[in-house]
């Protein structure tokens, strides 16, 4: 019985192997759809013996297309003739919502990383107004400082002045009495 299935399967390979086209073209992917378990067979006849099981969301290349039947290779094993019916050109719903939940939690980390950065922008842009108010605050306060400075400046000869013209009127009444003359309260003209 086990000569007669090792026998049944080596032809079933050999069949197979002769209806490979000489040029194979490049792999199609595609995915097994619907919730199903199935059989892969050593040639594209269903009652050709079964070399193993793929189920659903199961990723193959197709290499040939034959009368309905198409000619799989496994990412990691053998290969074999599949109905045409049981593949679907698009991957499974299971697998795109894995692929956007995949996209979704990269777009969260950079959200949340943008987030990081929108804060620390703040802060620097807080921690910059306020240093803008301090050095506004110190310019007006030595711009009062140095027009305080420059009118101190002009106080020395202010003083000076108002003493000469004190000290000149008071010679001026000094030698005035002491003339020996006598003011008239006439008005000479």
């Amino acid at each position: 019985m086990r000569k007669l299935r090792a026998t049944i399967l080596g032809i079933a390979i050999g069949m197979a192997c002769a209806v490979l086209p000489s040029g194979a073209a490049a792999d199609e992917p595609a995915w097994v759809r619907g919730e199903v378990r199935v059989n892969f067979r050593a040639s594209p006849l269903p009652n050709a013996t079964p070399l193993g099981v793929v189920k659903t969301g199961d990723p193959v290349s197709v290499i040939e297309r034959k009368n309905g039947w198409a000619r799989i290779q496994l990412p990691n094993g053998p290969g074999g003739w599949l109905p045409e019916s049981f593949l679907d050109s698009q991957p499974p719903l299971v697998q795109h919502a894995e692929e956007v939940q995949s996209q979704l939690a990269s777009l969260r980390e950079q959200l949340a990383a943008a987030t990081r950065e929108r804060d620390e922008l703040r802060e620097q842009n807080t921690q910059l107004g306020t240093s803008q108010a301090e050095r506004e605050a110190a310019v007006r306060q030595l711009t009062e400082e140095n027009r305080d400075l420059r009118a101190g400046e002009r106080w020395p000869y202010l003083i000076t002045g108002g003493a000469i013209l004190g000290a000149g009127m008071l010679v001026g009444a000094l030698v005035a009495r002491s003339s020996g003359r006598r003011s008239s309260p006439r008005i000479r003209f």
